[in-house]
């Protein structure tokens, strides 16, 4: 017989996969992609939406038709009244009902369960048509809502590994939390990129650009000298054993510094994002503490979403969104707005802020 996937009539592997993928009824269709797509949201939980638009995450109930669990296993892990499916979690289970009723839009979520999960994902893609939402609201109820189902898998999977058993309470203010934050974060216009350079004044000064790139075991300082038209004049790096980012920031100026003196350059201007090394030339005299105050957490924002730097984090290298990095000491907790550029997260938890601009 012929193999009927195929005109060939002949059997293969990837006819098979597409004949599969295209009578299966958890494909989203082209019309809810786009929409989906085109959703202001972080790509995170736009794909986050997407797993629940096709019902793949992995629910008690779902999983239990491929492990043996037990009935009790299979009830939902926040309220254990019912099975735990996307339906009951997301529009019937008690943390549910709690939040909407709380929310910016208060609403009955239980009327949405009858037509399931993918109605109700439809009707947070198409807010103003479902439930009238004004035009200027859509945006912030498409953002609270998945961001509420976000949080609400958060603590799900918690509750379900023993991590941590978190209250209704704490819920509906995380979610609240959460919303006011990316709502913040929606409303800021990014920063237009300028160049940092600044060319010396008159003519015959000079200006050098010094910097350091700290690696897993060794570090190295460079330095650039330009005239006040741009043209570049000479660059000079130095390897370093050490990983010391202030001594390799003074390294950087010191051999830009005596790299000028050898060609015989009597006026430079020097610029730098070490503070501690600018001090200390500005103020020669002066005691300096060079040493590097550690914090407790750097929260920055990258294109996939927010990512929280602690101790021991992975090394990494992220992109950064124009929007605001926040350093957390203790209790205190300083802000800065930042361009769009890169972090580079070290093994020895050091974070670097490779940005163009930053504002306090």
């Amino acid at each position: 017989p012929k193999w009927k996937h195929h005109s060939s009539g002949n059997y293969s592997v990837k006819s098979a996969y597409a004949a599969l993928v295209l009578n299966t009824n958890t494909i989203a269709p082209d019309i809810i992609w786009k929409k989906l797509w085109d959703v202001k949201l972080q790509d995170r939980l736009k794909l986050f939406l997407w797993k629940v638009y096709n019902e793949i995450l992995p629910t008690q109930l779902s999983l239990s038709h491929c492990l043996p669990l037990t009935e009790n296993q299979v009830l939902c892990s926040l309220c254990h009244m019912e099975n735990e499916n996307l339906d009951h979690l997301f529009l019937n289970c008690i943390f549910s009902r709690f939040l909407w009723r709380n929310a910016p839009w208060p609403l009955d979520i239980t009327c949405f369960t009858q037509a399931g999960i993918r109605n109700w994902v439809n009707i947070i893609l198409n807010p103003s048509d479902k439930l009238q939402i004004s035009a200027s609201e859509v945006h912030n109820f498409q953002l609270f809502s998945t961001l509420a189902m976000d949080t609400l898998w958060f603590i799900r999977n918690q509750t379900t590994h023993n991590i941590a058993n978190h209250t209704i309470h704490y819920f509906i203010t995380k979610t609240q939390e959460l919303y006011r934050e990316h709502a913040k974060a929606w409303e800021m216009e990014p920063i237009e990129s300028q160049h940092s350079w600044r060319p010396p004044e008159s003519e015959d000064t000079f200006s050098i650009t010094f910097d350091v790139a700290v690696r897993n075991n060794s570090s190295t300082s460079l330095a650039v000298c330009r005239n006040n038209q741009g043209t570049f004049q000479f660059v000079v790096a130095q390897n370093n054993r050490h990983v010391d980012p202030n001594l390799g920031e003074a390294t950087a100026a010191f051999i830009g510094v005596q790299e000028a003196y050898t060609r015989q350059i009597a006026k430079v201007v020097l610029q730098g994002d070490s503070l501690n090394t600018i001090r200390s030339i500005n103020n020669p005299h002066k005691a300096i503490n060079w040493e590097i105050e550690g914090v407790d957490m750097v929260i920055i924002l990258v294109t996939t979403g927010q990512m929280g730097v602690l101790p021991r984090h992975v090394p990494i290298i992220a992109e950064l969104k124009p929007r605001i990095l926040s350093v957390h000491e203790g209790i205190d907790v300083t802000m800065y707005l930042l361009s769009r550029e890169f972090a580079f997260i070290h093994v020895k938890s050091v974070v670097d802020i490779v940005t163009i601009e930053v504002v306090p």
